[in-house]
């Protein structure tokens, strides 16, 4: 495996080698069509947009965050809004709202440019997401990795309109190249303050991406424990640990504070979310006459991720799985059912070879590797087991992505289960970067067992890279487009 914590050495460049231009291009091109996809949206196309809008333009208006039951702000049918939750992404709306507002006062203009930060958020996405795969990578398994994580259609639209999801995977990557910068250089104040940037932004973003800070203290609290040439360093964890704790406190501190004053110490803003919508929300979308699966002592968490309402086309599971890989609109638009069937194959094959490697990955002890020698004209292969003096960093990190690829989607059931029946692959979203890292990874695990494995892993990769980006064009040309035009 890559040794990617070895400390840093600096290394010379040659200014705009292949490898940049590369850079360069990618995000030239993905800007321009992250920018094309948000022009195009209708105001209200996507999921909540309008509800979303109300808050920023409230605070566009007034410069001033609203209360969550502000009348201005409030949904008339649902009888909440989402000022009740950490505005964090609409107030970097506001800020590009109030740029174009120089210009221009047209309606659509300043929808459009609440979205830039949607935009911004998905350029910075793919920034980290190119440097977490330059440390663990090789070749073109950069690219897969690269192409798999920011031109999955799923993702790639939740960067084109008014929402908070953006933000939420943009300071998932941040964590997660903390890790490795941590993992790798010991925690060093710099590192300390970029994963306190990120634990901020994951704070103020979106709920359901708070398994990423929870990884972020795990592989913090273990690099420090057991992975460093000195086990237990407890002074120097305090240190880091309390230093990243003020930063955050700082810049997302704020927001709690604000809620527990305002909504009677609800700091996340659910109690007064729910009050609020008891009380103003149409008869038939009010807490106390819904229903949900938990109510029913007959029905388990595993009998409502099989359960298929009469007015959708697969299961929980299944819908989560195909929204997840794409749906466009309110989830009215979707691309062919044999184009998921194609991508569960190719995330099939990743699994497996992850499978084949999981003591590789996981073993945080002892580590085995096989090694073969020619004997007497017998060729042998000869595997050695050794343990550590202390754990595998590897290991530690791997242990991290995956508390932040499961728990995303054990709060995606949670939620349908006790709150609202919504089977959406958005809610499981923040794991995108643990999940493809997994499958690129078991990609080259896979060939790197094969005679002519690394050019047979260079053509494979091609062709996934290829098929990603015509998938995400066929989204946006023949499905998209047509609808926003229509």
């Amino acid at each position: 495996m890559k040794n990617v914590f070895r400390k840093r050495t600096e290394r010379k460049k040659k200014p705009w080698d292949g490898e940049r231009k590369f850079q360069a291009a990618f995000m030239g091109l993905m800007f321009v069509f992250l920018f094309a996809w948000a022009v195009v949206q209708p105001f209200n196309f996507s999921p909540d947009e309008e509800m979303r809008y109300k808050v920023v333009s409230y605070i566009f208006r007034h410069n001033a965050i609203p209360h969550g039951g502000d009348p201005e702000v409030l949904d008339a049918s649902w009888g909440i809004s989402y000022a009740f939750y950490p505005v964090l992404s609409y107030l970097v709306s506001y800020i590009f709202m109030k740029l174009v507002s120089i210009f221009t006062m047209d309606s659509f203009a300043l929808v459009v440019a609440a979205r830039m930060a949607e935009v911004a958020f998905g350029m910075g996405t793919a920034y980290f997401t190119m440097k977490i795969g330059r440390k663990l990578f090789k070749g073109a398994y950069q690219k897969m990795f690269l192409f798999l994580t920011m031109l999955l259609p799923g993702a790639f639209v939740l960067f084109t309109y008014i929402n908070c999801d953006s933000l939420a995977l943009l300071a998932t990557s941040m964590m997660i190249y903390s890790w490795l910068l941590g993992l790798e250089d010991g925690w060093s104040y710099k590192t300390c303050v970029l994963t306190a940037v990120g634990v901020s932004a994951c704070a103020l973003a979106y709920y359901n991406a708070y398994g990423s800070i929870l990884a972020t203290v795990v592989v913090f609290v273990l690099s420090f424990l057991f992975c460093g040439e000195k086990k237990w360093q407890i002074k120097k964890m305090f240190q880091r640990g309390l230093f990243i704790t003020a930063i955050v406190a700082v810049l997302a501190g704020w927001w709690f504070a604000r809620s527990y004053v305002l909504y009677d110490g609800d700091i996340l803003g659910l109690d007064i979310t729910t009050e609020y919508a008891e009380k103003y929300a149409s008869e038939a979308r009010k807490p106390s006459n819904g229903y949900t699966f938990q109510q029913n002592p007959n029905v388990n968490v595993f009998d409502m991720m099989m359960y298929q309402p009469v007015n959708h086309a697969h299961n929980w599971i299944m819908m989560v799985y195909y929204s997840f890989i794409g749906s466009f609109g309110y989830m009215t638009i979707w691309p062919p059912e044999w184009i998921g069937k194609l991508f569960m194959m190719v995330f099939l094959v990743g699994i497996i070879g992850v499978v084949t490697r999981l003591r590789q990955l996981f073993a945080v002890r002892s580590i085995a590797f096989v090694e073969k020698k020619q004997v007497e004209g017998t060729r042998l292969r000869v595997k050695y087991t050794y343990r550590r003096r202390s754990w595998s960093k590897e290991a530690v990190f791997h242990w991290g992505l995956v508390i932040a690829l499961v728990l995303p989607n054990l709060l995606n059931i949670y939620n349908s289960y006790v709150n609202d029946y919504q089977p959406q692959g958005r809610y499981s979203m923040p794991m995108i970067i643990p999940f493809m890292y997994f499958i690129t990874k078991g990609y080259s695990f896979l060939f790197e067992r094969v005679r002519g494995g690394e050019r047979i892993g260079r053509i494979i990769c091609g062709v996934v890279c290829a098929g990603m980006t015509v998938f995400l064009l066929y989204c946006y040309f023949w499905l998209v487009l047509p609808a926003c035009l229509d």
